[in-house]
Formats: structure tokens, C-alpha cells, sequence
């Protein structure tokens, strides 16, 4: 009789009983690193969803008690839909993919953003899935808010950007004035010196060859061109010089105002734009003896704006009004608005000689530009620029509407001006 295949069988158990140890020990392991890990942990059967297993953090971490939280399915914590999240669970089974972002729902909480490290396990023979759930929604309210700083830094630069882009051509605007102003002083300035200049020497002539003035040390002056001079006419002489005076201090005036527009302090406050406009067209018009004016000014028409300015605004508007209808028998000036969105959109419009819009283009609010003679029309070509600065310091716009022989409309707004 043989005893070898007794001590097989023998050495078969006790490998058997080996294996059954060692697999109770690894089981006790897993148990007591599954049940006292800090860590949220989920067992899953990914066939259904359902949770077959939850550790004492998942049950402190989720607010449902274990029992509940066996009898639940993955489906019912995470918000994404059913067949996205079995989706998931696909990617996980087939270890395609083991870090997954979701949101979860909680007991007696909002939901939740959570990192879920997941992959396929075997537990006594069957594939579930483990899930280890970190919080993650601190990091998650960080990127958002360091995304959020990202866009409101990259505001502040386009806002900035906007602003020096907006300063540029500011600057590019007054650098243009200056060049006008300075060929205004080469010329516009100079003729009326140069009328006073000339109108000044006949005089003094005239008065020299009458004995009334002596002549200078350095003048020649013979008998013959004494009794043949023919005296002109001063007062026609002190006429012109007085003209090309006012003339001359119109000019400056009106450079005056045209800086004073666009530095001086703006003060935004709700103004009655109707009363205004009715102070200025009397005060106006009762200057012009012997015309016959209609002025209609809307009712109830009011804006927030500096008063100051805009008094200066409507006084270059209306004045121009009365003058280019000076050959109507009667001049109509209109002042209204109207209301096309928050901020209404004011008017001055007349009869009179009207002008080219298309021709004027650009030149039209430029500095020094004047569209009919100094003969026909007296001024210096300052106003329209004064009524652009005054609009574009209350982020306005203006706009102009003419036909020649029809008269002429200017529209305006104060923008988005704030009061202070």
C-alpha cells in the first residue's frame, strides 16, 4: 500500500488552508483600511449602480445613514443623468479612464463638486467598482475664482485700452486744433491788424498833409503833394478800424471759450432744457431790430448736464440760426427733442441759407471753418466747434442735417453723462 497520494492530499489542504488564511487576513485588511480610512469610499455594482458597500466617511460625508446608502444607486447621488452616468461607469470598468469630476447630492446639503478616483475590483468572485470621493469644491470655487480675477483683469486692461485709445485720439484731435489755431494766427489774425495797420497809415497821412500831425523825422514831404491831397473820409476810416477791432476780439473770445469748453471743471445736474432754451431766443432775438421771428421751443424738455455748458452749447446753436435766416422775411427757429432711447436727442433747427453737408464733411465742427462769405455772414468760425467740444464732453454726439436754400438741423445728446 502507498501513502504518496495520502501525502498529496495532505499538502493540498494545507495549502488550501494556507490560501483561505491568507485570504481572511487580506479581507480583514481591506476591511480595516475600507472601514477607518478618513477617505470617502464606495463599492459599486456597475452592472446595476447600486452601492453594495459604504465606509463610515462616506456615511458622514453624504448624510445618509449606511443602510440608506446600500440601498441607493450611484444614479441618485450624482446629477448627471442616468445614461451619462453609466457612461461613466463604462469608462471605469474598462480602466479607459479612472479620474472622473462630478457633482454629487448630499442629505441635508447643497450639491457638491467631488474628484472620484475609479476602477474595476473583484470582490468574491464578481466585478464591482471602487470609488474614492475627494471634496472637491474648494479647489473648484478657487479656479472659479481665479478665472473670474483672469476676466476682470482682462477688463480692466480692455477698459484701459479703450481709455487710451480714447485719449490718443483726443490727443490727435487737439494736436488738429492747435494746427488750425495756429494758422489762425498766421492769418485770420493778422488781416485785421493788417486793415489796421493800412486804414491807420492813411489816416495819419491825411492828417499830416492837413497840419494836424506832424509828419515823422524820417518822412519826406513836399509842397505839391500837400495842395493836391484830397482828405478821405474818417469817419468811414475809424468805422473800419473799430470793425477789424471787434473783429479781432471776437476771435479771441471765441478761441477763449473753444479752451475754456473742453478744460473747465464739468458739474452734471438735472437742467430744464426748455426754459433755457427760451431765455436764450429772446435774449437773442430782441438784439435784431426790425425781423420777424416764429421760435417754437418744445415743453417739458429737460437733460442732465452741466448748466454752464450747455448754455454755452445752445447760445452757438441758436445764434447761428439767427444768423443764417437774416434773408427770410420771416425766420423760423425750432428747439425740441426727441425721446428715441434713454437719453433724448435734442434739435435746433431753422430756415436759412443751409449749407452742403456732404461737401462740409469732417470740416464741418473743425475749428476756423466757415462754409459762406465774411461778406454774406459775419463770424470766425469758431462755433460749431465750441457745440462739438461741449457734446463730447458729455460723451455725446452731434450730427448735422442740411440742403442748400432749405435750412438746417443740428442734433445733439449729452450722452451718458453722470450727475455728481
Amino acid at each position: 500500500m502507498s501513502y504518496f497520494p495520502f501525502c498529496l492530499l495532505f499538502f493540498d489542504n494545507e495549502r488550501i488552508a494556507k490560501a483561505a488564511l491568507d485570504l481572511a487576513e487580506s479581507e480583514a485588511r481591506y476591511r480595516s483600511l475600507f472601514e477607518n480610512h478618513h477617505t470617502v469610499m464606495l463599492i459599486i455594482d456597475s452592472s446595476t449602480g447600486r452601492i453594495i458597500d459604504a465606509n463610515p466617511a462616506a456615511v458622514e460625508f453624504y448624510g445618509w445613514d449606511r443602510a440608506t446608502l446600500t440601498s441607493m444607486r450611484i444614479q441618485d447621488i450624482n446629477t448627471l443623468s442616468p445614461e451619462e452616468v453609466e457612461a461613466e461607469m463604462a469608462w471605469a470598468r474598462t480602466r479607459d479612464k479612472n479620474v472622473f469630476y462630478f457633482k454629487h447630492r448630499r442629505a441635508n446639503a447643497d450639491p457638491i463638486d467631488v474628484e472620484v478616483y475609479s476602477g474595476p475590483i473583484t470582490i468574491q468572485g464578481k466585478e464591482l467598482l471602487y470609488s474614492i470621493v475627494h471634496d472637491n469644491s474648494q479647489r473648484i470655487r478657487a479656479e472659479r475664482e481665479l478665472q473670474a480675477l483672469t476676466q476682470s483683469l482682462e477688463q480692466q486692461v480692455l477698459d484701459r485700452t479703450v481709455l487710451l485709445e480714447a485719449q490718443t485720439r483726443r490727443l490727435q484731435e487737439l494736436n488738429k486744433e492747435y494746427e488750425a489755431f495756429a494758422y489762425s494766427v498766421s492769418h485770420d489774425l493778422r488781416a485785421p491788424l493788417r486793415a489796421i495797420a493800412g486804414f491807420s497809415a492813411i489816416l495819419g497821412e491825411s492828417l499830416q498833409a492837413q497840419g494836424i500831425l506832424k509828419p515823422a523825422l524820417n518822412q519826406k514831404s513836399t509842397g505839391a503833394k500837400a495842395n493836391t491831397f484830397q482828405a478821405p473820409d474818417f469817419a468811414h476810416i475809424l468805422d473800419r478800424i473799430q470793425s477789424n477791432v471787434s473783429r479781432m476780439q471776437q476771435l479771441i473770445d471765441d478761441m477763449l471759450m473753444l479752451s475754456r469748453a473742453g478744460t473747465r471743471k464739468m458739474n452734471p445736474q438735472p437742467i430744464d432744457f426748455t426754459q433755457m432754451a427760451r431765455e436764450i431766443l429772446g435774449e437773442l432775438t430782441e438784439q435784431q431790430k426790425g425781423r420777424h421771428f416764429e421760435c417754437t421751443v418744445q415743453d417739458g424738455m429737460t437733460a442732465i448736464a452741466d448748466p454752464d455748458l450747455a448754455r454755452i452749447l445752445l447760445v452757438n446753436l441758436i445764434s447761428n440760426a439767427v444768423k443764417f435766416t437774416k434773408d427770410r422775411d420771416i425766420a423760423h427757429i425750432e428747439v425740441g427733442a426727441e425721446q428715441n432711447s434713454d437719453a433724448p436727442r435734442f434739435f435746433v433747427r431753422d430756415n436759412g441759407v443751409g449749407f452742403d453737408v456732404a461737401a462740409a464733411g469732417e470740416r464741418l465742427f473743425a475749428p476756423f471753418q466757415r462754409f459762406h462769405s465774411e461778406a454774406s455772414f459775419e463770424g470766425t468760425g469758431i462755433g460749431l466747434s465750441i457745440v462739438k467740444r461741449v457734446v463730447a464732453r458729455h460723451n455725446g454726439r452731434v450730427s448735422a442735417e442740411s440742403v442748400p436754400g432749405q435750412g438746417a438741423t443740428f442734433y445733439f445728446d449729452f450722452g451718458e453723462v453722470k450727475q455728481t
